[in-house]
């Protein structure tokens, strides 16, 4: 991924252009909410220079908005797999994580987060 080094302490240090909780959420919200009925498909992770695109297959659930995925009623498609994650500390806690990856995007100084729909992807 794209990134940067700082000398820190007479040390080489290499920093990330992206926030780890931003990263690590987003990839955690793409395999926990994809939808397994769509055979021959599943998330996909594409980093260009200036942008990293996450997409899984599956609409946004019926009950959501996407200008309203913060601060609003935890739900997910696939709970097993969102309790697996949670238990071995791979996402934040239910509907947490979203709203802490967003901020740390922003004190990154970075674009706001750019979320659209295809007809079966997210």
């Amino acid at each position: 991924m794209p990134g940067s080094e700082i000398i820190k302490n007479a040390l080489r240090e290499e920093t990330s252009v992206y926030p780890d909780i931003a990263i690590r959420e987003i990839i955690a919200n793409a395999l926990i909410h994809q939808d397994f009925t769509i055979r021959g498909s599943g998330p996909m992770i594409e980093i260009f220079e200036d942008r990293i695109e996450i997409s899984n297959p599956g609409k946004l659930l019926p009950t959501k908005k996407i200008d309203r995925l913060i601060r609003t009623s935890p739900e997910s498609r696939n709970e097993i797999l969102a309790a697996a994650f949670r238990r071995y500390n791979i996402c934040e806690e239910r509907g947490s994580g979203f709203e802490k990856s967003v901020r740390a995007i922003e004190l990154f100084g970075l674009p706001p987060l750019k979320i659209s729909r295809d007809r079966k992807f997210l």
